[in-house]
């Protein structure tokens, strides 16, 4: 069974902090982690975090790239500038899955930056348009 993370919003975690986690949490399971990336949507994340929300695209891209090569696996006993140790238990690195609602440029980022896709469909219904309601408060 494969251990799948939710979208960790790498951007604002940051690249090295979340790879330790990552790699930490893929020994721990037995090698048995897929890590979830996305940018988020939330302008208040971003505003919390002091991170313009304008470059979340950029940013989110050059993080995935950091963390990509942070999580591969390099020759044993050898520890070249951006990789962990101890790498992560997983032979081939952690396989990285890129959140998307399943835009153009959604999916472009997942087929040029990740693993997989980790699909994001809360704002659409299967036959490809909006919900009636996006969400309903809970009555007690």
């Amino acid at each position: 069974m494969k251990l799948v993370t939710t979208v960790a919003l790498v951007t604002l975690r940051g690249p090295a902090p979340l790879a330790k986690a990552l790699s930490a949490l893929d020994i721990v399971s037995g090698g048995r982690v897929i890590a979830g990336l996305g940018p988020g949507s939330s302008r208040a994340d971003y505003e919390a975090a002091g991170v313009p929300f304008e470059q979340r695209w950029q940013r989110f891209e050059e993080a995935v790239r950091l963390i990509k090569g942070m999580l591969q696996p390099g020759p044993a006993g050898a520890a070249p500038a951006g990789r962990l140790l101890p790498p992560p238990w997983q032979s081939r690195g952690i396989p990285l899955w890129i959140g998307s609602w399943g835009s153009q440029a959604g999916l472009r980022r997942v087929a040029c930056l990740g693993d997989g896709w980790l699909a994001s469909a809360y704002n659409t219904t299967p036959e490809g348009g909006p919900p009636r309601q996006v969400w309903r408060p809970l009555r007690l």
